[in-house]
């Protein structure tokens, strides 16, 4: 279905009796690679996933929304028709975008020429990458995940819009049995350059996180100072960002991030975070979102105060404000995510602090309450004095509350890392307590 097609369908809402309409296509063709557990390395044919977003105003100006297979256009106008009766009144498709169309990296312009072989090479020699690290280490298998996507946009104010990406995508597993536990450890790396990649020692790095873990265990209790690295600040202020999506929740509470009459969240000020879906060559990068607006540099965290959020627009026009461009769905998805890093390393902070801290390997934020900010998980790391390592801590229990973490930290280190679609530095923090 090209944009020539969703006029027709425009045409065919109005007929049909809606004042005004708009459709969003994902067209995504999908190539995966995959190697496991010793086995031969194989590439399935190419996939194909198509969704078709349609959204109609009646002549009441009430909003009506369906999802699914452009294939049934005919059914998803039908019941978006039928959802209007019951939607609230809305501003209709957003008026015409002057964003950038095209020149924003997203594209890699080799796609057409990689082939099979170099898809499997990267599998391949991730397996002989993890090996060469120590034979003793267990593969849970490689893999690779490549996506072409064509994203189209039409709407009855006459706005045509379209854009081609790629995305390419490594995952792997691997394990290691450390005084009779079995600990395993997921890595995952998602580029729109396959020169990315393909260059990137996937093996290497999983094999190395595993070593390190590896060190006699040391007792820990009790508050602890943690050096959260750049994978665990990605990770952590990716999850993060599901806040600024919306000041309420689904259930209706608020956020812990979410100002309220009384209360105005403070972090440390020197956590800034900004949301740029412009940025040339990011993994969230896009001209336009699902409902044809260009999206704006937006700053979720002000020098450690809740600043922005991400406006639909419908939202946007409640609030007497401009739409932000991060409509995905029936919510919000985060573009590319930066945070300001520091001056210095996480060795020469460590170094001049001195004392007992916990490296973690990662921070899974699925231990934590996004309505209260409560941690409660367990971690994997290394236990150092000063900048010295001095042995490993294995399943420890950490708790902590994120708000007073965040607002406690030692600093915000140079070391940084692109984690998915966020520029991450390291940071040293202190409020978690061990046990």
């Amino acid at each position: 279905m090209d944009t020539r097609a969703l006029r027709v369908g425009l045409d065919e809402a109005k007929a049909r009796g809606a004042r005004a309409a708009e459709l969003f296509l994902d067209d995504t063709s999908e190539i995966v690679a995959t190697a496991g557990r010793g086995g031969r390395p194989v590439v399935a044919p190419p996939v194909s996933h198509r969704r078709l977003a349609v959204r109609v105003w009646d002549g009441e100006g009430r909003l009506g929304a369906a999802t699914g297979d452009p294939a049934t256009l005919d059914t998803l106008l039908g019941r978006a028709l039928a959802s209007a009766s019951a939607g609230e009144r809305g501003p209709g498709p957003t008026v015409r975008q002057t964003g950038v169309l095209g020149g924003l990296g997203i594209l890699d312009r080799r796609l057409d020429q990689i082939t099979d072989d170099d898809r499997v090479e990267i599998v391949v020699q991730a397996e002989r990458d993890l090996r060469g690290v120590d034979r003793k280490l267990t593969s849970g298998g490689f893999g690779y995940r490549e996506r072409r996507t064509v994203r189209r946009y039409a709407s009855s104010r006459g706005t045509t819009l379209e854009e081609a990406s790629s995305e390419f995508e490594v995952t792997g597993r691997a394990g290691a049995t450390i005084d009779g536990e079995q600990l395993w450890l997921d890595h995952h790396l998602a580029s729109r350059s396959f020169a990315t990649a393909a260059s990137f020692p996937h093996g290497t790095d999983l094999g190395r996180r595993l070593q390190a873990l590896g060190a006699p265990p040391v007792e820990l209790s009790g508050p602890i100072r943690v050096v959260l690295p750049a994978l665990a600040v990605g990770h952590l202020f990716a999850w993060l960002a599901r806040a600024f999506g919306d000041d309420l929740l689904a259930d209706g509470t608020p956020s812990f991030l979410a100002p309220s009459r009384d209360r105005i969240p403070r972090l440390d000020t020197r956590i800034h975070l900004q949301d740029d879906a412009g940025l040339p060559g990011g993994l969230r990068t896009a001209s336009f979102d699902e409902r044809g607006v260009a999206p704006v540099p937006l700053v979720l965290l002000r020098e450690g105060v809740p600043d922005g959020l991400y406006l639909d627009p419908e939202r946007a026009h409640q609030r007497g404000a401009r739409p932000t461009g991060h409509a995905h769905g029936d919510g919000a998805r985060p573009g590319n995510l930066l945070l300001r890093a520091g001056t210095r390393s996480v060795n020469a902070c460590l170094a001049d602090l001195g004392g007992r801290v916990l490296m973690v390997d990662d921070l899974d934020p699925t231990g934590a309450d996004l309505r209260t900010g409560r941690y409660d998980g367990r971690v994997w790391g290394t236990v150092l004095e000063g900048n010295r390592a001095v042995g490993s801590a294995r399943a420890l229990p950490l708790h902590g509350d994120l708000g007073e973490v965040l607002a406690r930290v030692v600093d915000v280190c140079s070391d940084t890392d692109r984690i998915g679609h966020v520029d991450a530095p390291a940071m040293i923090v202190d409020g978690f307590s061990a046990g």
